[in-house]
């Protein structure tokens, strides 16, 4: 089924598929009807400070989600047994002018999830009969950690170390002999997103960077 069995216990009502177009390729979209749910294995949370998904509402034009079908983002401390809301997500959390698009949240984690080294997290939306009308997408899910943040980021000289870079390409361009982003895709979002990094006060972040690349060799000052 293609989700990690290592990262996730349970998940109903999804399959994995580009129907909803998160970002590109990929996402676990939640479109069937019955129950949607999505629970990590238990983790120690101890050290962490935020957790950070993409959330799309509806898949094309025209599907907006009924205020009665809100999103649980919750936890459990005790195997599932008990569950305590971190955040209720709805129509609000991607939707834009009545159109449905991706949103990047980040929210941060109360302090109850760090009393226990064995935290599980889970995504659920309840249903009165079973039904819903709207369906929604979830992706790149990522818990950062205040312990182990890199002490630096340099994504030369082969660009593997982003943690997300959707919509881009490695390759040469603008006549420089060594591989940048480009981001020429149509598709979905442009972003690229490093890692947890330890910030402090001498750190600094420097790049470069061009819009519109047309005359060989002049872009990159």
């Amino acid at each position: 089924d293609g989700l990690n069995k290592e990262k996730f216990n349970k998940w109903a009502g999804s399959e994995i598929s580009k129907f909803c177009g998160v970002l590109t390729g990929d996402a676990l979209v939640f479109s069937q009807q019955g129950e949607r749910m999505l629970v990590t294995r238990d983790m120690n949370l101890q050290n962490s400070g935020v957790v950070q998904f993409y959330l799309r509402f509806g898949c094309s034009l025209g599907e907006v989600p009924s205020s009665g079908e809100p999103l649980l983002l919750q936890f459990s401390n005790d195997g599932g047994i008990t569950w305590s809301l971190i955040a209720e997500l709805g129509e609000d959390s991607g939707i834009e002018g009545g159109r449905p698009h991706t949103q990047h949240l980040t929210i941060p984690l109360p302090e109850a999830t760090k009393s226990s080294n064995a935290t599980r997290l889970r995504w659920w939306q309840p249903s009165r009969n079973g039904t819903f009308n709207t369906p929604w997408a979830i992706d790149q899910i990522h818990i950062s950690s205040t312990l182990f943040g890199l002490p630096s980021f340099n994504s030369e000289p082969d660009n593997i170390d982003w943690l997300l870079r959707p919509g881009s390409t490695l390759m040469e361009v603008c006549g420089v002999n060594y591989t940048s982003l480009q981001f020429n895709s149509n598709d979905g979002l442009r972003i690229a997103e490093t890692p947890d990094i330890k910030i402090v006060d001498q750190s600094f972040i420097q790049f470069t960077i061009s819009l519109g690349c047309k005359e060989v060799g002049t872009c990159f000052g």
